[in-house]
């Protein structure tokens, strides 16, 4: 029962360890989901305005983002509520990229690049609150990847100590039964050859060994074997007293 209960505490800490890592890859990954649909958004909305065949679904990036932000927002109201302004701020500056890159000029981005040429301190800012934006990801990011290689860590560590507890515990009863049943085995045989002993010495006619103090079947056997020692030794005794009296008998006649 010790083992199965440490057994079991172990197992439910293990998957305590693994669901935080669950946890945590799904913050990175709903992270980089966002990166990429504020991304697909914004880089798309130039390639329709300078190749005009190109179409974008603005609304389905935009709900993508929406939906990603949600989603991370959740996640971290039941871990770390510490991280959501952050989190409000990359969406602040997702909207702000956005935004940015609606308001170019129809007109110049229909030029191509060259028509890019004519907005360069609004490209400037745009590439600004890009790199901006991408600071703000990578910083959100990494107490979360430090975390999960921390997880992985205690994750294999309590693998690890699972096992060994699980061989330990395989050993240890593999040698409890093997001690159990040479204790048995040398009870029974102790038994058995004291009952043996004692039918060598009735057929002899030798006295018995006295019974043993066990209280097991054989301990059991042996007293009714004594029992029926004394019995058949009266009964011989009662013969020798009734052959005695009938020779005397014989002799008297």
């Amino acid at each position: 029962l010790a083992f199965a209960g440490t057994l079991f505490i172990l197992q439910q800490d293990y998957e305590k360890k693994l669901q935080a890592q669950i946890h945590s890859n799904a913050i990175i990954s709903h992270t980089n989901e966002m990166w990429l649909a504020v991304m697909d958004l914004t880089v798309g909305f130039f390639a329709t305005k300078i190749f005009q065949q190109k179409t974008l679904s603005t609304r389905f990036h935009a709900s993508k983002i929406d939906v990603e932000y949600r989603a991370l927002a959740k996640l971290l109201e039941t871990d770390d509520p510490s991280h959501l302004p952050k989190l409000h701020r990359m969406r602040t500056r997702a909207n702000a990229l956005i935004n940015m890159s609606m308001s170019f000029d129809d007109q110049s981005l229909s030029g191509g690049i060259a028509g890019l040429r004519g907005n360069l301190v609004q490209f400037h800012n745009l590439q600004m609150l890009f790199k901006y934006l991408g600071d703000d990801m990578v910083a959100f990011r990494k107490p979360w990847q430090l975390r999960i290689e921390q997880e992985q860590e205690a994750i294999k560590e309590a693998r690890n100590l699972i096992a060994t507890v699980t061989i330990s515990g395989v050993v240890i009863s593999i040698i409890l039964a093997a001690l159990l049943f040479f204790y048995f085995i040398r009870n029974i045989h102790s038994g058995i050859s004291h009952l043996m002993e004692n039918t060598l010495r009735f057929a002899r006619k030798e006295p018995l060994m006295p019974p043993t103090n066990r209280s097991d079947e054989l301990a059991q056997l042996d007293r009714i074997f004594h029992e029926m020692a004394e019995y058949v030794e009266g009964a011989e005794i009662e013969k020798e007293k009734l052959q005695e009296f009938v020779a005397h008998i014989k002799r008297t006649r």
